[in-house]
């Protein structure tokens, strides 16, 4: 048989054929008819074949690539029951059995003691998308990975979204860890998932202790970050949690009306209490405690019983609104975000701060007392006051909002890997949640009391009648909690290198920033209502998230 291209493997044509003895072939032929393309030295069954990105099938067995030492994947045609083999049958067509999921073709790719792959298959993906659904697809160390077989044929196309790699809802669609040997993965696009989960950051590719270059080639893919989490809002302030400032007492009311006995006991109500003793044992002054009523006038007689009604007693007077909180929660300084064991999270808005407590309020006097001068003809005793209300509690500040998930492409934790025609798509962080409104201030639990009714006698035609006691004063509302300030809005990044030893080697990546979008910040909350003096603040809004095509961490 001629070799023309002189590579030792013969044009299997009969046409061109020539006899002759065994081991006596002349110059210019051979003995073997097994050369695909007599004119390409480097077409034959004895080369190489890596896929590339010409369908260039150097070895002449039909296929792009190691026939009879990969197993094949489809998604549009594949079954997991299948071995995922092909061969070339009886009369020259390829026969494949393909499975249907990357898993499985790692799987059997990474298979020892069945007397096929050993370990070292490559694995090759026909067109079409593979979803790995929320867990990540674990690429196996020493397994190739090459997509872009079109079907029927398995012929290979240089596109490289033609196979797509994606997840549902997950962190991380493809993981690499702890390589030590080489590994290619080529020719398909690996898309990072819209993240279901409150602030949790989407990752289209992570690599971890994989300290030594060249043990993971990315050739001919497509790197494109998903989209970020949304955060959560922050809870609105209810009221604070507090001991109350009680109100004063009331003057005393005597009960003895008949005679002498009432005597000179008029009282001023008590003023709200000063302090109050919190359970952490320290001292909580009251703002502003309402100051007790006066006691009423006496009415004196004189022996011809014209006589005037005793005075009422005045009633305390309102203990003081609790101030509103001054200070609102603040944003978070930075939207990027921080690494921790080789895992991502922003910290939440600030949260708001609590309104104080009101004032008591003050008890009210005694009411007078109506006698006659030469005692003990008779006395009538005033009311007794009422006590004043207590002063009520702030409202709790709202909470800060979480800050949305980030988008990365490409995450090297204290890894190395190499690029050769890659192209890195930026995606959208999340959106960070706004911030809880703040409290109210309310009124304290015990209300004020009302003073009691003076006392009455009659004696022949005359009326003797005890002024009316005074009604405590009301309790002082708490003042209002502040905003909660809103969560940042997740960040896009591209790569992000982190830690010592996370490097990326080769070709500078293409960036395609087009659909780059940091997170909106969450909205801060309202401030609350109560207490006096001036509007209580809303929280600081969340920034925006930030947009970096490479991150150094």
């Amino acid at each position: 048989y001629p070799d023309e291209d002189g590579d030792t493997y013969g044009d299997p044509s009969l046409a061109t054929a020539i006899a002759a003895c065994p081991g006596l072939a002349p110059a210019g032929y051979v003995e073997d008819n097994t050369d695909c393309a007599d004119d390409d030295a480097n077409r034959n069954p004895g080369e190489t074949d890596v896929p590339d990105a010409f369908n260039y099938d150097a070895d002449c067995d039909r296929v792009d690539g190691d026939l009879e030492h990969s197993i094949f994947v489809s998604s549009a045609t594949g079954s997991d029951a299948n071995d995922g083999r092909g061969t070339v049958d009886s009369v020259g067509s390829l026969a494949i059995q393909p499975v249907r999921t990357l898993a499985r073709g790692l799987e059997l790719a990474a298979a020892v003691g069945d007397g096929y792959c050993e370990g070292t298959c490559d694995v090759l993906v026909g067109v079409g998308t593979y979803d790995v659904g929320t867990d990540p697809l674990e690429l196996v160390a020493g397994v190739d990975v090459f997509g872009g077989y079109e079907l029927p044929g398995w012929t290979h196309t240089a596109v490289a979204d033609a196979t797509v790699v994606t997840g549902t809802g997950g962190a991380v669609v493809l993981q690499a860890s702890g390589f030590t040997v080489d590994t290619v993965v080529g020719f398909l696009k690996v898309q990072g998932a819209t993240v279901t989960s409150t602030g949790g950051s989407s990752t289209a590719l992570l690599v971890t202790e994989t300290p030594a270059p060249d043990r993971l080639l990315m050739r001919h893919v497509v790197l494109a970050a998903g989209t970020g989490g949304r955060g959560s809002d922050g809870l609105d302030g209810g009221i604070e949690t507090c001991v109350e400032c009680p109100g004063g007492a009331g003057g005393y009311a005597w009960h003895d009306f008949d005679y002498c006995e009432c005597g000179d006991g008029r009282e001023h109500g008590a003023t709200g209490a000063a302090t109050v003793t919190n359970p952490d044992g320290t001292t909580y002054t009251c703002p502003s405690p309402g100051v007790g009523g006066r006691e009423g006038d006496d009415a004196n007689c004189s022996g011809s019983c014209t006589c005037d009604r005793a005075g009422d007693a005045l009633a305390g007077a309102a203990g003081g609104y609790g101030p509103g909180a001054t200070v609102a929660g603040t944003r978070v300084a930075s939207s990027l975000g921080a690494f921790s064991a080789g895992v991502w999270s922003a910290p939440p808005g600030g949260d708001g701060v609590a309104g104080l407590r009101g004032g008591g309020g003050g008890g009210g006097g005694t009411g007078g007392t109506d006698r006659r001068i030469n005692c003990p003809d008779r006395r009538v005793c005033g009311g007794g006051g009422g006590r004043g209300g207590s002063g009520g509690c702030g409202g709790a500040g709202g909470d800060g909002g979480s800050a949305g998930g980030a988008a990365f492409a490409v995450v090297l934790v204290g890894s190395q890997i190499t690029f050769d025609a890659v192209t890195v798509v930026l995606g959208a962080g999340g959106t960070g949640g706004a911030g809880g409104d703040g409290g109210n201030g309310t009124i304290g639990t015990t209300p004020l009391v009302a003073g009691s009714t003076g006392f009455w006698s009659h004696s022949g035609s005359c009326t003797y009648h005890g002024g009316d006691g005074g009604a405590g004063g009301a309790g002082g509302v708490g003042g209002g909690g502040s905003g909660g300030a809103g969560g940042n809005g997740g960040p896009s990044i591209g790569v992000a290198l982190v830690g010592l030893g996370a490097i990326l080697n080769g070709t500078t990546p293409t960036y395609n920033t087009v659909s780059a979008s940091g997170g909106f910040g969450g909205s801060g909350g309202a401030g609350g209502f109560g207490g006096g003096g001036p509007s209580v603040p809303a929280g600081q809004d969340g920034l925006r998230g930030a947009v970096e095509a490479t991150w150094l961490y």
